[in-house]
C-alpha cells in the first residue's frame, strides 16, 4: 500500500524550527574546527539542502582517559525542510562514525522562540535554485529611483523596484527596496561608491522582499509547488503610496542603451551631474549581484 502524500511548508526565512535543527555530539577527534565543518557539511549536506553548520569546541581543559590529543565538539545542523531533518537524524545517530566515534544526532530544543528573519539574497537564490532549478525562476529590474529629498548631504538613497517571475506556476510578485549609503562630503570616489553600494543594497533588499511573499510546498513524492503568501514584508508597508507612485514615475531603464563596463572612467567632480555614469552603475548591479 502506498504511503499517503505528506508535505512540508518552506518560506524564505531563516529557519528556527526544532524541527529543522539538529543537535550533534559525541564528536570526539583530532581534526581541528573547521575539518569537523566540512566533514559534517559533506555528510549532511547529502539529504538536503543546508542553511548552516555551527561547530564548536567542548572543554579544552577537559581530561578523556585512553583518548590521547583528541578534542570534544558539538555542532548544530540547520536544514530548510523538516522532512530532510528527520531523514538525517534517522540516517546518521548512532550509525556514522568519525574515528571510532558513533555521532549522535537529535532535535534541539529551543526554550526561547527565535524571531524570523529574511534569508539573505544569496540564500534566496540558493533555496530557489535549490527547489526550483536555475531556470525555474527569474528576477527583473523594473525601476531605480533616487531619492534626492531626504535632506542629508552625505548620504545618497536608492530606491528599487522588481519583480520575482516563476512562469511554471504562474507566480509573479513585486519586491521594493530601500537603502542608504553614506560619504564623505568632497570626497568624489567616495561618493561614486556610495551610489553603486546604495545601488547593490536596494536591489538585493527589493528581492529579498519579494522571496517573501512566496512559499514552497515540498512534497515527499518531491514534487513542488509555489504558493503565494497574503502578508507583506513590513519594509514593502513602510514605502508608502508615494513613494511607490514615483517609482512608477520614473522612466523605465532599458538595458540594450548600457554602453560597455569601463574600468577607467574617470570620477566627476563633486557637484558634478552623475547621469552619465548611471546606466554603467546599473550594468554592474545587474553583473555583479
Amino acid at each position: 500500500m502506498q504511503s499517503p502524500l505528506s508535505a512540508d511548508v518552506v518560506r524564505f526565512f531563516c529557519p528556527n524550527s526544532e524541527r529543522t535543527n539538529l543537535y550533534v555530539t559525541s564528536i570526539l577527534v583530532t581534526y581541528s574546527e573547521d575539518e569537523v565543518y566540512g566533514k559534517l557539511d559533506r555528510l549532511f549536506s547529502t539529504f538536503g539542502l543546508i542553511y548552516e553548520v555551527q561547530v564548536f569546541n567542548g572543554d579544552r581543559n577537559e581530561v578523556i582517559p585512553g583518548e590521547t590529543n583528541k578534542q570534544r565538539y558539538y555542532a548544530f545542523v540547520k536544514f530548510y525542510c523538516p522532512r530532510d531533518a528527520s531523514t538525517a537524524r534517522e540516517a546518521v545517530n548512532k550509525k556514522y562514525m568519525i574515528q571510532g566515534n558513533l555521532l549522535k544526532v537529535a532535535f534541539s530544543r529551543r526554550k526561547v522562540q527565535l524571531d524570523n528573519y529574511p534569508l539573505s539574497y544569496s540564500k534566496c537564490c540558493s533555496l530557489a535554485n535549490h527547489y526550483l532549478g536555475f531556470n525555474g525562476w527569474s528576477t527583473r529590474i523594473d525601476q531605480i529611483y533616487e531619492d534626492k529629498d531626504h535632506g542629508e548631504p552625505s548620504m545618497v538613497r536608492f530606491l528599487t523596484a522588481t519583480k520575482l517571475e516563476i512562469p511554471k506556476h504562474g507566480i509573479v510578485c513585486d519586491g521594493i527596496g530601500l537603502a542608504d549609503e553614506m560619504f564623505k562630503v568632497g570626497d568624489a570616489k567616495g561618493r561614486l561608491e556610495a551610489y553603486k553600494g546604495a545601488r547593490k543594497i536596494s536591489f538585493r533588499r527589493a528581492m529579498e522582499n519579494a522571496f517573501q511573499q512566496i512559499a514552497l510546498v515540498v512534497l515527499s513524492n518531491g514534487k513542488v509547488s509555489v504558493q503565494l503568501c497574503p502578508e507583506k514584508p513590513d519594509e514593502m508597508v513602510f514605502l508608502d503610496d508615494q513613494i511607490r507612485r514615483e517609482l512608477v514615475e520614473v522612466k523605465n531603464l532599458d538595458e540594450d542603451e548600457f554602453p560597455e563596463e569601463n574600468d577607467n572612467t574617470d570620477i566627476p567632480a563633486e557637484g558634478t551631474e552623475l547621469d552619465a555614469i548611471n546606466e554603467e552603475l546599473l550594468l554592474d548591479l545587474l553583473v555583479d549581484v
